[in-house]
């Protein structure tokens, strides 16, 4: 009886190392680095960026405003550098941008769904567009993918 009553103690030990194990290792580590241009300085994406937001094409829109003059914008390239620490990959990654003062569109991404893999990385690039004039603070990204079928939720901050 001894016997059993050890081995099922090692069993349920093993079990809540397990299910700790996946709650602490299903979560992403995220972090942002942005590098911003003013629009005047890289006229050539400036009017790439132009005719995206004309056609329609953009990923994302905050803000329906006739863009104007390259001097009143700066683009901005955000690279988010996704870990996964965890036993199990990170399925369906989707991210969402949540505006800043003064932000206007993400005129590229580099993929709609991501996945991460179990011990991996990713990198997840976004290219926006705002005016010069305004603070970017308040801009954040918002995460969200399955781990085992399970819905997880993240917000990064990402203003420069």
């Amino acid at each position: 009886m001894r016997v059993a009553a050890g081995i099922l103690s090692v069993v349920a030990l093993l079990l809540v190392v397990l299910i700790a194990s996946f709650f602490a290792g299903g979560t992403l580590s995220v972090g942002a680095r942005a590098v911003s241009v003013p629009a005047s300085d890289a006229l050539q994406a400036f009017d790439s960026v132009v005719e995206v937001l004309d056609a329609g094409i953009a990923p994302q829109v905050f803000s329906g405003e006739e863009i104007g003059d390259a001097s009143g914008y700066v683009l901005i390239d955000i690279n988010f550098d996704l870990k996964n620490r965890g036993l199990f990959s990170a399925e369906w990654l989707a991210a969402e941008i949540l505006p800043g003062e003064g932000d206007i569109a993400v005129y590229s991404r580099s993929a709609e769904v991501l996945g991460v893999p179990a011990r991996g990385s990713e990198t997840l690039n976004l290219k926006l567009i705002a005016r010069a004039d305004q603070d970017p603070e308040g801009r954040e990204l918002l995460i969200e993918y399955y781990v085992l079928g399970m819905k997880r939720t993240a917000k990064i901050a990402c203003s420069q």
